[in-house]
C-alpha cells in the first residue's frame, strides 16, 4: 500500500545553533541595522517573508553579533503546531544559551524546566525566569510560522503579563507567521518584511561580485526590478550568466513565491546540463536527506560522495553547513532546492529514488529514527516503515508521541487484519492516551490474529506492550518475567535497550516485588539513555530511580540523586504515570523521616489539579492522609476523608487502590477512636495487602486493637526482599517487639526492636517510633539500659516522644528545657559524657552542666536516679 498520507515522524531533538555563515556572503549592514532598531524599540519582531528572501540568514548575522546573550531554535515539519514541543523547545535553545553565557546569566537559564503535561505552567515560570534575568536575552525563532497561531497566543500572553521584559524575541518565517500575529500587530510588536529584505542595487552588484560576475549600476538595478528583490531569483539569474552577458536571459514567475518552480526551471535549464554526469547524480542523489553528513552522502553516493558535498558548499550551492548535537560535520539543503531535486530525481529514475530514501532510512535510523520513518514514508516501503515502527516504538512513546504513532500505525495497517505488532503498539499508544476500551479493543484484536498471519517479531513486542496495557498484578508480573527474558536474550539489542530498560523498570516499582531490580533496571536506563544522548529519557528514568531507591528504604540515596536532578518529566503522554514523582519521592522519605510538616509540604501541589490527575497525586492523598492520622487532630482528619474520595476503589496497572484507600480510611478511623471499624476495613482486604507498606501499617493498627496475634501473623508473611527495605522493617520489627513487651516477653521484644533500630537508623526512619504510646516509650527506655549498637539514634527517639509527654520534673520546679530533655535522653543509654558531646556536637563541659540542671530540676542526686524517671 502507499504511505503517502503518512504524516512525518515526530523529531527528538532541536536545532538549537544558527547556520554557519558563509564567508562569501555580502554583508546587509541595512538589514542588520533596521533589526537591531525594531529589536531596540519593540520586545517582538516579526521577520516575515517569502522563502529565499534571506530571512534566516539575516537572523543569523544578528546572532553572530551577541552569541553569548542570543539563543536559538529552529523549528522543523515535525513540530508543527505542537505547542508542547514549541515550548520544549524553547526551554533546549535557552539551556543551549547558558552553556555559553557569561556564569550569572548562565545560572539562571539552566533553570528554565519544562514542567510536564502543563504548558501553562511551563510559560508562567519562563515569564518568571525572564524577569530575574540581569541582562538583555535575544530569543531568534526560525521557521516560527510552523508553529501555528499558539505562538501568537503565547506571545500576546506575554505581552499582557509583562509588557516590558529583558527578553526580546525575533519570529522569523512565512507570511503565514504574519497572519496569526494579525491581532497583536503594532506596537509592542513590529513586522519587518519582503520591502526590507529584498535586494537593493547595490546587494545585487555583491552577490554578483561573489560569483565572478561584474555589472553595472544599472545592470544591478534591472536585475534587482526583474526579481523583485528575491534573494534566490538574483542568484539563479547570476548563475546563467557568462561575465559579459546582461541580466534578462532567466524567465522568472511573475510571483516569487513558488520557489520550488524557479529552482526546479534552473536545474534543469542550467545547472544539471552544466555539470559532468557523475556530478549531476550526485546532487540529485545527495538531496535525498535535507539535513546530510558526510558519512551519509558516502552511503547514499560512494566514496566521491562527501568530496562532491564539501565542493556543492564551497560554490554555496543552497547548501548551509551547521552544527549538529553530536559535534559531527553537518549540511543542510534549503528546502525548496531539495525539494525540486527530489522532484527531479523521482521523474528520472524513481526506482533509485526509491533506494535512496530506504539507504537514507537504515543509515540515520540508530541515531534519528524519526528521520528514516519519513525516508521510509517517501520510499513506499511500508514494510520497512513497519519495521522501524517495531524497532522504535518504544522510543516514541517515552518522547511523548504516541498520537502521531498510533496514527501511523492504523495507515500502515489499516484493516488491522495482517500484522499483529502494530495492533499492539497501537493499543499501547491508546492506554497511554487515556482511551481504555479502545486499547482493550486492540490489544484483544491482536490476539485473535490466527497465528500464520502474526508478524515476526511480536514475541519482542507484546511484553513490552503489555506492561502498559495490563492491570491485574498478577498478570502484569508474569509480562514482566517475560520481558526480562527478552532483555536477557537480546542484551545487545541497542535501538530500544534504554526504552525497555526504563519501562521494566518502571513495572517493577509499581509491583513492588523486588525492589533491588526496579532499582537496578533504572540505574542501567539512565546510563543508557546517558550513552545514547537520550536526555529526556535519562531524566525520566533517574527521576523514577530516586522514587524507587526511596520506596525501597533507600532514603538517604535516594535524597542525594534527587539533589542533583528536577524530578520531571518532559513528555505528556506520559504525564498520567509519571506526573509528580520528584515531589512524591521527597514527600514519600520524609514521612518516614517522620517530617510530616516537610513531607505534608511536597504532596501539597500534587492533591488538588483534577484535570491534570495522576498516579503519584492518588498516592500524595493517601499519604496525606497517613500524616492526618498521626496528628489526630480531629478537623484535619475529616478533610483527608474528603481527600480520600478522590483515590480510585479498583485496581489499576497493577496498583491495588481499593487497598491504599481502605488502609488510609482505617488509620484515620484509628486516630477517630473507632478501632473496631478500622480493623473491619482491614478485614476488607485479607488477601490484597500485597504492598509491604500497607502490611506495616494493618499490623501496628492490629496491635493498637488489641489483635496482637493477628499482627504477628502478618508479620510472619514478609518476605526476605520486603524485610530488606528500611521502613518496612522498621515497622515490622517495632510492631512485633510492641506485642512480645506487651506479653512480658521481654527478651524477644529487646531483639525484634534491635532489629528494627538497625534497619532505620542509616536511613534516619523516624515514623514507626512516633506514636506517642506508653508503651513505645516505656519499651525504648528500657531497651536503652537493654544495650543496643545504634545509642545516637535511639537518643533522638526517646527524646523526641519525651517532648510530646508531660513536662517531667519534680512539684514546684521548673520543667527540662528541649536541649536537657535531648541529654536526659542520651543519659538513658550507656553512652559516656564525651560519646554524648560527639553525638550533640557540644563540649563535655556543657554535657556536664545539662547534667547537673536536670538533677536539679528533677530532685535527683545520680544518673542512676534520673533514668529510673518515667515522662
Amino acid at each position: 500500500m502507499s504511505v503517502s498520507r503518512l504524516e512525518a515522524a515526530p523529531a527528538s531533538w532541536f536545532l538549537t545553533h544558527p547556520p554557519t555563515a558563509d564567508p562569501r556572503a555580502i554583508l546587509r549592514t541595512r538589514v542588520r541595522r533596521a533589526l537591531i532598531d525594531a529589536l531596540d524599540a519593540s520586545g517582538v519582531v516579526l521577520l516575515s517573508a517569502p522563502p529565499g528572501y534571506g530571512k534566516t540568514t539575516a537572523a543569523a548575522d544578528l546572532s553572530a553579533l551577541h552569541p553569548a546573550t542570543t539563543a536559538w531554535l529552529s523549528l522543523t515539519p515535525h513540530d508543527a503546531c505542537d505547542e508542547n514541543r514549541l515550548i520544549a523547545g524553547i526551554v533546549a535553545a535557552l539551556h543551549d544559551l547558558a552553556s555559553r553565557a557569561q556564569p550569572h546569566l548562565a545560572e539562571i537559564l539552566g533553570t528554565a524546566r519544562h514542567v510536564p503535561g502543563d504548558n501553562d505552567s511551563t510559560f508562567a515560570s519562563l515569564a518568571a525566569l525572564a524577569a530575574r534575568l540581569p541582562c538583555a536575552v535575544t530569543l531568534i525563532l526560525d521557521n516560527a510560522h510552523l508553529s501555528g497561531a499558539s505562538l501568537a497566543q503565547r506571545v500576546a500572553e506575554l505581552l499582557t503579563r509583562a509588557p516590558v521584559s529583558p527578553v526580546r524575541l525575533v519570529l522569523v518565517g512565512e507570511p503565514p507567521l504574519q497572519q496569526h500575529f494579525a491581532f497583536v500587530e503594532g506596537e509592542p510588536v513590529r513586522v519587518l518584511g519582503t520591502e526590507l529584505l529584498a535586494l537593493d542595487a547595490d546587494e545585487v552588484r555583491g552577490i554578483a561580485r561573489a560569483q565572478g560576475v561584474s555589472l553595472s549600476a544599472a545592470q544591478a538595478e534591472a536585475l534587482r526590478r526583474h526579481a523583485h528583490g528575491w534573494a534566490i531569483g538574483v542568484k539563479l539569474s547570476v548563475a546563467e550568466m557568462t561575465p559579459r552577458e546582461r541580466p534578462g536571459s532567466f524567465a522568472f514567475p511573475s510571483d516569487p513565491y513558488p520557489v520550488a518552480d524557479g529552482i526546479a526551471l534552473f536545474l534543469e535549464r542550467r545547472l544539471l546540463p552544466d555539470l559532468s554526469e557523475e556530478e549531476a547524480t550526485t546532487l540529485l542523489d545527495l538531496t535525498t536527506c535535507s539535513g546530510i553528513t558526510e558519512r551519509c552522502a558516502a552511503v547514499l553516493c560512494g566514496p566521491r560522495g562527501p568530496e562532491l558535498l564539501r565542493s556543492y558548499a564551497r560554490n554555496g550551492l543552497f547548501l548551509e553547513r551547521e552544527v549538529r548535537r553530536d559535534g559531527e560535520a553537518g549540511y543542510r539543503w534549503h528546502e525548496g532546492f531539495a525539494a525540486a531535486c527530489r522532484i527531479i530525481r523521482r521523474q528520472k529514475a524513481p526506482e533509485r529514488a526509491e533506494a535512496l530514501e530506504r539507504a537514507a532510512a537504515l543509515h540515520v535510523a540508530n541515531h534519528d529514527p524519526a528521520h528514516a520513518f519519513s525516508h521510509a514514508r517517501r520510499s513506499g516501503d511500508t514494510e520497512l516503515c513497519a519495521e522501524l515502527v517495531v524497532r522504535f516504538w518504544l522510543r516514541w512513546i517515552a518522547e511523548g508521541s504516541a498520537t502521531w504513532l498510533e496514527r501511523a500505525c492504523k495507515e500502515l495497517d489499516p484493516s488491522g487484519a495482517s500484522d499483529s505488532r502494530l495492533l499492539l503498539v497501537r493499543a499501547a499508544c491508546r492506554n497511554l492516551l487515556g482511551d481504555h476500551l479502545g486499547a482493550r479493543y486492540l490489544w484483544a484484536q491482536a490476539g485473535e490474529l490466527p497465528e500464520r498471519e502474526a508478524a515476526r517479531g511480536t514475541e519482542h513486542v507484546e511484553p513490552f506492550a503489555t506492561l502498559i496495557l495490563e492491570d491485574d498484578h498478577s498478570l502484569l508480573a508474569a509480562a514482566a518475567d517475560r520481558a526480562w527474558d527478552v532483555l536477557q536474550t537480546h542484551p545487545d539489542d541497542e535501538d530500544s535497550r534504554a526504552d525497555r530498560l526504563f519501562l521494566l523498570g518502571w513495572t517493577e516499582l509499581r509491583l513492588r516485588r523486588r525492589p533491588a531490580r526496579a532499582n537496578e533496571l533504572l540505574r542501567a536506563a539512565v546510563a543508557s539513555a546517558r550513552l545514547n544522548a537520550r536526555s529526556d529519557l535519562a531524566a525520566r528514568a533517574e527521576a523514577n530511580l530516586a522514587f524507587s531507591l526511596a520506596f525501597a528504604g533507600e532514603h538517604a540515596a535516594s535524597a542525594e540523586l534527587r539533589t542533583g536532578a528536577d524530578g520531571t518529566v518532559s513528555a505528556t503522554d506520559w504525564y498520567r504515570f509519571d506526573g509528580g514523582i520528584g515531589a512524591f519521592a521527597q514527600g514519600f522519605s520524609e514521612f518516614w523521616r517522620g517530617n510530616f510538616a516537610a513531607a505534608a509540604e511536597a504532596f501539597a501541589p500534587l492533591l488538588g489539579d483534577e484535570d491534570r490527575e495522576t498516579y503519584y497525586a492518588g498516592l500524595a492523598r493517601v499519604f496525606t492522609a497517613f500524616i492526618e492520622a498521626a496528628s489526630g487532630v480531629p478537623v484535619r482528619i475529616r478533610t483527608a476523608m474528603e481527600l480520600l474520595r478522590r483515590v480510585p476503589e479498583t485496581e489499576a496497572h497493577g496498583v491495588p487502590w481499593g487497598s491504599y484507600r481502605g488502609i488510609a480510611t482505617a488509620l484515620l478511623l484509628a486516630a477517630s477512636g473507632h478501632l473496631e471499624a478500622a480493623v473491619k476495613q482491614i478485614d476488607a482486604f485479607p488477601g490484597d495487602l500485597h504492598v509491604p507498606v500497607l502490611k506495616a501499617l494493618s499490623a501496628d493498627l492490629l496491635r493498637r486493637a488489641g489483635y496482637g496475634a493477628r499482627a504477628l501473623t502478618l508479620i510472619a508473611g514478609f518476605n526476605k526482599h520486603e524485610l530488606a527495605v528500611s521502613h518496612v522493617a522498621a515497622s515490622a520489627m517495632t510492631t512485633a517487639a510492641l506485642v512480645a513487651f506487651e506479653q512480658g516477653e521481654k527478651t524477644r521484644a529487646h531483639s525484634y526492636l534491635e532489629r528494627a533500630l538497625s534497619a532505620a537508623a542509616p536511613q534516619g526512619v523516624s515514623y514507626p517510633f512516633m506514636s506517642g504510646e506508653q508503651a513505645l516509650a516505656d519499651l525504648l527506655r528500657d531497651h536503652a539500659h537493654f544495650g543496643t549498637a545504634h545509642e545516637t539514634f535511639l537518643a533522638g527517639r526517646i527524646s523526641a516522644l519525651s517532648s510530646k509527654a508531660s513536662p517531667l520534673h519534680s512539684p514546684g520546679s521548673e520543667p527540662l528545657s528541649t536541649r536537657e530533655r535531648e541529654v536526659l535522653a542520651h543519659l538513658r543509654t550507656t553512652m559516656t559524657a564525651g560519646e554524648i558531646a560527639a553525638a550533640m556536637c557540644i563540649s563535655v563541659n556543657t554535657v556536664r552542666t545539662h547534667q547537673r540542671a536536670i538533677y536539679r530540676k528533677l530532685g535527683v542526686a545520680n544518673r542512676r536516679e534520673a533514668i529510673r524517671l518515667r515522662g
